[in-house]
């Protein structure tokens, strides 16, 4: 079956046979070089859709003349940027220089006796060889390109009404225009660059995801706001560039330092001659070290970049919150939470869809049915954990009681009041959540969609109609 394919550059859409997914090819429009995706998704229809984009346009423009903050940053702040930075750049120039002393002190060891090596020598050397590639082994994965994701992502103005919306809050908040909009199925939206490394330093390709249960469940007027806060992250240049790469490096190094050694206690203990043991005893101390420096780098990126992106979460959530007011900005975030923890019914509607071969093929529709599921019990043992947790070292987000907090010592007025449904922006809505619920599923399974089939939520989920009335639906493991 051929794959429709969208170039990222120019929106050109053309087919290609099945057999060639995976493979770069050039755009036949532009000449830019794209990588064919694994599941082909269609574009949307390109008629109006039911929304007077014209009034909301408007009320946002207005909104946004009262609600844009002062853009100033403390010279602290900067000053902490300036220092995570050096501090991550330090990181990979640090392990090098070790990489480096290790090589030198090897090669000093075996030039420097030639012709007069004893038995121990040699093993040392041998042991010393060992570590010195064990350590030479993750430098190749700095220059790792990351295979293409398999949801689309397509320019933006391919969606005109989040274009319109995009567009105001830039000329608004100074902030660069997103080029790209990415659709997949989490319960977040974020900001973030190509996959290229030169996008992040060049900002090239700037991408906006949205997640399509939250277009499912919230009104425009929350969605705006989510648009402003993620658009805040692509105005803070420097810092959002920080972040970026230290979540590169932090994966660098966790994958590194997670990979399994075959030199054990156990495999030293079994060795019959002394010098193999001794031989093998270095080796694991050598390589135990290795693994220690790297998961002690890996921490200090963690820290370095949770810390960054904690105040960036702030500022971007107090433009959030004054644009929409303090009401929708808390009932976003509840939502938000209360997803979080539907998202376990989630998880076990589909393990019991899988066990029949069978999936919905539309998972934002079913994440509504969960979270509208979600007994009061439920909501208010949330509510009640929310407003006593504290954020960790470790979080890259303030805590949902710090963030409140914040919010009532500004109180924002409510500047937007369109509460339409916020999936009315997309064109063929129901279209492009079976597309994207695809994509998700491809990934899941490997790439083999052949083992399941994919069937309407209302044919698998018989009480699915129960959850659009007025009494609840009993959702499985609930």
């Amino acid at each position: 079956m051929p794959i429709l394919v969208q170039c990222t550059e120019c929106g050109r859409s053309f087919r290609v046979r099945e057999e060639l997914a995976g493979r770069t090819a050039k755009c036949g429009g532009c000449h830019s070089r794209l990588v064919i995706p694994k599941v082909s998704v269609a574009a949307p229809q390109q008629f109006e859709a039911p929304f007077d984009l014209a009034s909301f346009t408007k009320e946002l423009r207005a909104a946004l003349a009262k609600s844009t903050p002062d853009r100033k940053i403390s010279n602290g702040y900067r000053l902490a940027v300036m220092l995570a930075t050096l501090t991550l750049l330090a990181l990979p120039i640090g392990y090098l220089a070790i990489v480096g002393a290790a090589a030198f002190l090897l090669i000093r060891l075996g030039t420097s006796q030639l012709g007069a090596f004893s038995v121990l020598d040699i093993a040392l050397f041998a042991a010393g060889c060992v570590v010195v590639l064990f350590l030479l082994r993750p430098i190749p994965w700095l220059f790792y390109r990351a295979s293409p994701d398999v949801f689309p992502i397509f320019p933006i103005r391919r969606y005109p009404l989040i274009e319109a919306i995009a567009r105001e809050i830039s000329l608004a908040q100074g902030s660069p225009m997103p080029t790209h909009l990415k659709f997949d199925c989490e319960l977040n939206a974020s900001a973030s660059f190509g996959h290229r490394l030169s996008d992040v330093i060049r900002q090239k390709q700037m991408v906006l995801t949205i997640g399509l249960p939250l277009l499912r469940n919230l009104s425009t007027t929350q969605i705006a706001g989510i648009i402003a806060h993620e658009m805040t992250h692509f105005d803070q240049r420097q810092s959002f560039r920080l972040t970026v790469l230290g979540r590169w490096l932090s994966n660098w190094v966790r994958f590194v330092a997670e990979q399994r050694n075959d030199v054990t206690l156990q495999s030293v203990l079994r060795a019959q001659w002394r010098i193999e043991r001794f031989v093998r005893a270095v080796i694991a101390m050598g390589l135990g070290l290795a693994q220690a420096l790297l998961v002690t780098l890996h921490s200090i990126a963690e820290l370095m970049v949770a810390a960054v992106s904690r105040q960036m979460e702030r500022y971007a959530y107090r433009r959030q919150a004054m644009l929409v007011g303090s009401v929708a900005f808390a009932e976003t975030m509840l939502w938000l939470n209360k997803g979080a923890m539907a998202q376990r019914s989630v998880d076990r509607s589909l393990s019991q869809s899988l066990e029949r071969r069978t999936l919905p093929d539309n998972l934002p529709e079913l994440f509504r049915i969960c979270v509208a599921d979600l007994s009061a019990d439920h909501i208010t043992a949330l509510k009640e954990r929310l407003t006593t947790e504290r954020a960790g070292l470790l979080d890259s987000h303030p805590s949902y009681r710090d963030t409140m907090y914040d919010l009532r010592k500004t109180n924002p007025p409510a500047l937007l009041t369109d509460r339409a449904e916020a999936y009315r922006l997309i064109v063929d809505f129901e279209g492009l959540c079976r597309a994207v619920t695809r994509a998700r599923y491809y990934e899941l399974l490997g790439g083999d969609l052949s083992l399941v089939t994919i069937a309407p939520i209302q044919e698998i989920f018989p009480y699915w109609e129960a959850a659009n009335s007025s009494a609840p639906a009993q959702f499985p493991g609930n």
